[in-house]
């Protein structure tokens, strides 16, 4: 999968404007996920906002999205990418799994932070 698709994935379904890296984000993007509003992106600040964004993809609220659900923000070999156990769904642990190994490569000088 793309490095950083499913960050670029969640910012559709949950912000209004796109982003493709950390260095590539808009001010609003940045502060949305930036609750503390101290200039960084803590995994803690990251993993809130995803949440919600699962909860947003989790259309019908049963705890895990389908494909169906997933339609128009990731293509099927995304999906399959993050459906680690190959359900046919993903649930929540798969999706934090897959996002927090994207926080971490997005942690270029590994401060456990991203900063813009």
């Amino acid at each position: 999968m793309k490095k950083n698709l499913l960050l670029l994935c969640c910012l559709f379904v949950a912000a209004p404007v796109l982003a493709q890296t950390s260095s590539d984000w808009t001010t609003a993007n940045f502060e949305r996920l930036d609750a503390d509003q101290d200039g960084k992106i803590s995994l803690a600040e990251y993993e809130t906002f995803m949440h919600g964004a699962f909860a947003r993809l989790d259309k019908n609220g049963n705890g895990v999205i389908t494909i169906d659900e997933a339609a128009g923000v990731l293509t099927p070999n995304q999906f399959k990418h993050i459906d680690a156990n190959n359900d046919g769904k993903i649930d929540l642990d798969e999706f934090m799994a897959a996002v927090t190994a994207d926080f971490h490569h997005q942690d270029r000088d590994s401060d456990q932070s991203l900063s813009r």
